[in-house]
């Protein structure tokens, strides 16, 4: 109840969604542009935004829960050296 945050993988999970959000909705801004909609429509650009958005931002906020409630919905402790792997990976691959 002091209101210090406990850096662990479920925070650091929330930080990666948060930036894979915030990427996502500055592509999204140009793409709501009608000029530049126009000259980017059907593109790479198009597809690496719906990839960041969906599979980035919807997955890693899945993700965040799976971890958050793992121990109190499967009785054990996640293992934290494979769960901070997943994190690395996940985020260096998009």
């Amino acid at each position: 109840m002091n209101g210090a945050l406990k850096i662990d993988l479920p925070l650091l999970f929330v930080v990666s969604y948060l930036l894979f959000f915030t990427v996502a909705g500055f592509t999204g801004m140009w793409l709501s542009h009608v000029g530049l909609n126009v000259s980017m429509h059907d593109t790479f650009y198009v597809v690496a935004h719906f990839h960041v958005m969906l599979s980035g931002t919807a997955m890693t906020g899945l993700f965040v829960g799976v971890y958050y409630y793992f121990t109190a919905l499967f009785g054990i402790k996640y293992s934290r050296i494979f769960g901070f792997l997943h994190l690395i990976y996940y985020a260096a691959g998009h």
